[in-house]
């Protein structure tokens, strides 16, 4: 009780009990700022994480389904055969692989040939090539 015999009454609402509640639009607009930047940031990584399976996948394909095959192909050729014969050869194209090969004779010694297959691929982000070499004695015919 005050001095005159009255009860001290407090008034809610005054500027002091407002500064002291709740978030003000300042802080409000900050935070939805901040985290704009995060979810942006985030969309990003996700758009180039997609472009690099895309790449990852072709790429697995230009080995296993191109490169490999005709290594195989070759491989599984008699030593004379005319795929075998020296210089390049292709190339064959499928879809948007192709694949060409060079043989080089008496490489790395003689007798044996160094075959040397090449796929190549053009997509969004430029053109790519994927190489494997074999050497293929004329033995083990």
């Amino acid at each position: 009780m005050s001095e005159k015999g009255c009860a001290d009454v407090k008034i809610f609402g005054s500027p002091n009990d407002l500064n002291e509640k709740g978030f003000t639009l300042l802080e409000i607009l900050v935070a939805v700022t901040i985290f704009s930047l995060g979810m942006l940031a985030v969309a990003t990584m996700q758009t180039t994480a997609m472009r690099g399976n895309t790449l990852s996948r072709n790429m697995t394909e230009a080995i296993i389904q191109y490169n490999q095959n005709k290594l195989e192909q070759l491989l599984d050729s008699d030593y004379n055969h005319a795929d075998l014969n020296p210089g390049n050869h292709g190339p064959e194209t499928d879809g948007a692989y192709a694949t060409s090969w060079n043989v080089v004779t008496n490489s790395p010694y003689d007798g044996a040939k160094t075959v040397t297959v090449t796929t190549t691929w053009r997509d969004r982000s430029g053109a790519h090539t994927v190489s494997a070499s074999v050497i293929k004695d004329s033995s083990l015919n």
